[in-house]
């Protein structure tokens, strides 16, 4: 947990000194981005699915920093020969996106990179047990994107990564930890509103 709380300070500090680096930011906004729609309907996914909100903030026309949090939550429950199943997967994420950009007349093209923190915890009950699983860890994504600004208060904008996270497993039935990693590519549509 002291990694957790220590990764969220980090991100609250990157954001702050992003807003403050001596100058106004140009554009602030609010956004929603969401990732392959494929991805929905995997119960497993180490990585967090579902929509993230993120907050755009262009510090100057060559820099953006765009905090990010977003969160997902799925059950199923089935009655096989009398017996009641119930499965449910809930993911959370908090990072920072930390991004160069060329700004041209109603295009932005931006590169650089992501971090954050993910956690997901996985239940299943029934024939009499509970099985309780969390997967916590952290995970950086090199990244490139774009958006075409229909106005100054709109964009649509797309986003291409290449994920890397570091995770431990923990499991409530188990005397051990399993570490895992992960590599994943992800495409990401976003559509954004500035003020």
């Amino acid at each position: 947990m002291f990694k957790c709380k220590t990764f969220v300070f980090i991100i609250i500090f990157l954001c702050i000194s992003g807003i403050s680096l001596g100058q106004e930011a140009t554009k602030t906004g609010i956004g929603i981005a969401i990732i392959d729609l494929e991805k929905l309907f995997e119960m497993n996914t180490s990585v967090g699915v579902g929509a993230t909100i993120t907050v755009p903030i262009i510090t100057s026309p060559g820099f953006r920093i765009e905090p990010e949090v977003g969160y997902f939550s799925a059950s199923e429950k089935a009655t096989i020969s009398g017996t009641t199943y119930e499965e449910s997967v809930s993911s959370w994420r908090i990072g920072v996106g930390i991004f160069p950009q060329k700004m041209y007349e109603d295009f932005t093209l931006y590169y650089g990179g992501r971090v954050g923190y993910i956690s997901q915890k996985q239940t299943s009950e029934g024939g009499g047990s509970i099985d309780e699983e969390t997967t916590t860890g952290f995970f950086i994504a090199p990244a490139i994107g774009g958006e075409h600004n229909f106005s100054d208060h709109f964009s649509i904008g797309a986003e291409a990564q290449i994920v890397y996270a570091t995770l431990t497993n923990e499991e409530d039935d188990r005397d051990y930890d399993v570490d895992l990693s992960l590599f994943d590519t992800r495409g990401l549509i976003f559509f954004r509103f500035y003020f």
